[in-house]
């Protein structure tokens, strides 16, 4: 029988420290596979990851801020999906609170954008 592929258990790492290591490990693989998924279907692809300790981390292709502002020029609502928001939590684009918290993140991340898109 041949060498396969090991499958192994997808679970949360228990310390902090590891978990950083393994982002730490497969961001560049993740934003690899974004842009492989932009150049062959010609999709806009936005990655943002916030981490427990602070950090955010944004991919884009063909950038990231192109691909949400077009995002939220042609769709009336955005779902949210996140540990700390109710699954499928919907906000919709005409509200000010949500474009806001949007726009804010933009405003204020832009500069650790650009310096995280030039490490991917």
């Amino acid at each position: 029988m041949g060498m396969g592929k090991k499958k192994i258990e997808i679970k949360k790492k228990e310390k902090e420290l590891d978990g950083m290591v393994t982002f730490s490990k497969r961001r560049q693989g993740l934003f690899k596979k974004a842009r492989e998924l932009h150049l062959r279907t010609n999709a806009n692809v936005a990655i943002l990851v916030f981490l427990e300790v602070g950090q955010v981390y944004t991919h884009g292709d063909p950038s990231f801020e192109a691909t949400i502002d077009k995002y939220l020029s042609t769709h009336q609502e955005i779902i949210i999906r996140d540990d700390h928001v109710p699954t499928g939590q919907v906000y919709t684009h005409g509200n000010p609170s949500s474009k806001a918290t949007i726009d804010k993140y933009l405003t204020t991340n832009q500069e650790s954008h650009r310096d995280c898109e030039t490490n991917s």
